[in-house]
């Protein structure tokens, strides 16, 4: 018995280590070593593991999170795990299973896989947390025979798991899974299959395969007309959110934006600023650019008017009185007005957002005036649609002179806006700023577009200072920075050397489709 306490005691220890190791991964921006590095620790820790002769359920379950990890994907390991569990004939667990599921399923679908454990886990008792983890996997299946027949095998077994455990949040995986496989009449009975919750109502109205009138027959009927679960179920958010899911269908037409809004008083909630985005993007949509006009106008109020009058508004005239009624003019000024500038923009509408955004700036209204956001909205507009050098610096000193000042996205989006301007002054001075902000604009988003810029300068010299910065202020390189960076070495520079020692150091290169291109 003392020996085998001391070997239990060595054993704890090694999983102890496995733990920190996986757990040190997980939370490290950059990680804190390369895969192979990552690996070789695992296989050393699962060495030692075997020459204890304890590989049981716990230290394997444990392999399988390490090689599960995101950025580890370590198909082999996993399948030595189970190659093990077969060899030694271990009762595994519906806990080990969800790991596993989990683990094949991190960095991509593994359709095959799937239907191999679901003929395994055939064996056992699900447990609630396998049966999330497998509907959620199904839920993304490109395999549509493999989605089907396995999600129907999971519906065979969820009364083994019992409605107890957290059935709210098992209902709404069955909900989204089916909707993702295109099954109307199962996501239907999926929803009533359980108690009700009204996660469940809010996931249902959310699902684009429920047509809008029979969504909204579900709300009267399940939430309306039961006033006991207004009040005693649901909060004022919750039931905001349940309208803007219910709005922003795409199959939403004109009379059905107006009926949704009329439930609002009956929900006992008042119009936001996300309701009135649903509501915007709609209108563009539906190419409402005048109704999106007059709606900036009243929120703008007394004071500057646009050059061009307001036209007509037509059969939209109802909606924008509701609109109004509901409160519109409550709601904080600048976030709404940015909304309608975003829908210009989407629709690469550069007068009329010029026209909103020379109003806003001079109203005498604070709550009006433009924020950074703003500016920087509207810099990534010019960079995409009119990289002018006499905007992008006016937009810039308005950035500078305002409470906030510059930050990372405002940064980013004028930097674009000059390199497409092929403006190396502006460039190389917004350079000198981000290294004297002392990384308070820095992030990768920043430096790809600065080694971007760099690339189209052919500085090479730069290009370095960047990846020096990169590595001294700890900042991790994700898959857009390094497909950026390939292509600045390759068509600039050929240094087809320095492409190979990269994809022998960065372990995302073998993952990523956007740097395989490159």
């Amino acid at each position: 018995i003392f020996s085998r306490h001391l070997f239990t005691m060595a054993t704890q220890e090694t999983l102890e280590k496995l733990s920190k190791l996986t757990k040190r991964w997980e939370k490290s921006t950059p990680r804190p070593c390369s895969r192979a590095a990552f690996l070789d620790q695992v296989q050393n820790l699962r060495d030692a593991l075997e020459r204890a002769g304890d590989l049981g359920l716990y230290a394997l379950t444990a392999l399988v999170k390490a090689y599960g990890l995101e950025e580890v994907d370590c198909v082999e390991g996993l399948e030595w795990v189970r190659s093990k569990v077969k060899e030694t004939g271990l009762a595994v667990d519906a806990w080990y299973y969800a790991d596993l599921v989990k683990a094949y399923c991190v960095n991509g679908n593994h359709g095959e896989k799937l239907a191999e454990l679901q003929r395994e886990i055939s064996g056992i008792t699900y447990s609630a947390e396998l049966l999330r983890v497998l509907c959620r996997a199904y839920g993304k299946c490109q395999n549509h025979k493999q989605q089907r027949e396995g999600l129907n095998a999971l519906w065979m077994a969820r009364r083994s798991v019992g409605y107890d455990n957290h059935p709210d949040l098992t209902c709404n995986n069955f909900i989204n899974a089916f909707a993702a496989a295109g099954d109307r009449e199962m996501t239907l009975e999926a929803y009533r299959d359980y108690r009700w919750t009204f996660i469940g109502l809010s996931c249902a109205l959310n699902c684009r395969i429920i047509e809008f009138t029979e969504a909204m027959e579900l709300l009267k009927n399940d939430l309306l007309d039961k006033p006991e679960r207004l009040d005693e179920v649901t909060k004022p958010k919750d039931r905001v959110l349940m309208i803007n899911n219910l709005l922003s269908r795409p199959s939403t037409n004109l009379s059905n934006m107006c009926d949704g809004l009329d439930l609002l008083p009956q929900l006992k909630v008042r119009l936001d600023t996300v309701t009135l985005g649903v509501i915007v993007g709609f209108l563009q949509g539906k190419g409402a650019f005048e109704p999106l006009r007059h709606l900036a106008q009243q929120l703008l109020g007394t004071g500057p008017v646009f050059k061009e009058p307001l036209g007509d508004l037509g059969e939209y005239r109802q909606l924008l009185e509701r609109i109004h009624t509901l409160g519109m003019l409550d709601l904080p000024r600048e976030p709404c007005l940015k909304l309608i500038l975003e829908e210009f923009r989407h629709s690469e509408r550069l007068s009329e957002f010029e026209e909103i955004l020379a109003c806003m700036e001079e109203s005498k209204k604070e709550e009006c005036r433009p924020s950074v956001a703003t500016y920087t909205s509207y810099a990534s507009f010019l960079a995409n649609t009119d990289p002018n050098v006499t905007k992008l610096r006016k937009v810039e000193k308005s950035i500078e002179s305002s409470n906030r000042g510059m930050d990372s996205p405002a940064l980013t989006a004028l930097l674009d806006g000059y390199i497409e301007a092929l403006s190396r002054e502006d460039v190389y001075r917004l350079w000198d700023t981000l290294v004297l902000s002392e990384s308070k604009l820095m992030n990768v988003i920043v430096l790809k577009s600065f080694i971007r810029a760099f690339g189209k300068f052919s500085d090479r010299p730069k290009v370095d200072e960047v990846l020096q910065l990169c590595g001294k202020q700890r900042i991790r390189k994700d898959s857009a920075f390094l497909a950026a960076l390939i292509k600045v070495l390759g068509k600039r520079f050929s240094d087809f050397e320095e492409i190979n020692r990269l994809r022998e150091n960065e372990p995302i290169l073998s993952r990523s489709t956007a740097v395989y291109n490159a």
